[in-house]
């Protein structure tokens, strides 16, 4: 049991890592700062997703340990996978692309491109033979009880952040022009919350029962 909240918190370290290292990577090049991702905290679940399946598929190919050039061609490969599936997912689930690549050479659909596939290979090598060894090292020198803990409380914490996501893209989606890009959502959820009335008309046309039945109490 304990193993299963051990592979959450790398989970989440790997998605809060990756959110870090995107929002790094846009604040240089547009020198501002822009929440990446579907979500309204601090994280980017594909990033956890991907270090994980590239974990399971690295010890399941090589179960006495891969060299780099191994670990590299698997990250390479699964974080494609997963980057794709995600991006075609997400746009039929929500009718938004949350990244595109389509003006950039060697890409597939716009949804992945070279440039990225080789950088998830280097990360994966970074995180198979570097960042996990240490991290499962600080997660065993803990007790059971800790983490547990700390896993519990992140999995809550997610819960809650992927309910009010998934009402704040709803409601923008509500307000008409529908944005299809990470960074028009992220400035329509913004307006929203700091403008409380346009929040609560949102909220009435998009879930019209639950007013009702709070101007009848």
């Amino acid at each position: 049991m304990t193993r299963f909240f051990v592979f959450a918190i790398r989970f989440f370290f790997y998605s809060v890592l990756g959110w870090c290292t995107e929002v790094t990577l846009k604040y240089i090049h547009l020198h501002r700062f822009i929440n990446r991702g579907f979500y309204t905290g601090p994280v980017l679940p594909i990033y956890g997703c991907a270090a994980s399946l590239v974990g399971f598929a690295v010890s399941g190919l090589f179960p006495r340990g891969s060299s780099h050039a191994a670990t590299f061609a698997v990250s390479f490969l699964v974080c494609g996978i997963v980057e794709y599936l995600v991006s075609y997912i997400g746009e039929k689930r929500y009718h938004a692309r949350w990244w595109d690549y389509s003006q950039r050479p060697l890409n597939l659909n716009g949804r992945i491109w070279i440039g990225n596939l080789i950088l998830f290979g280097l990360g994966g090598v970074a995180i198979i033979h570097f960042i996990d060894p240490f991290l499962r090292g600080v997660l065993g020198a803990m007790s059971d009880t800790a983490v547990i803990v700390i896993a519990v409380s992140l999995l809550a914490l997610f819960a809650v952040d992927f309910f009010i996501s998934h009402v704040l893209i709803r409601l923008v989606k509500i307000g008409g022009g529908a944005p299809d890009n990470t960074e028009a959502i992220g400035s329509e959820i913004r307006l929203l919350l700091s403008d409380k009335a346009l929040l609560r008309e949102r909220l009435a046309e998009a879930y019209p029962r639950l007013f009702r039945i709070r101007r009848q109490q």
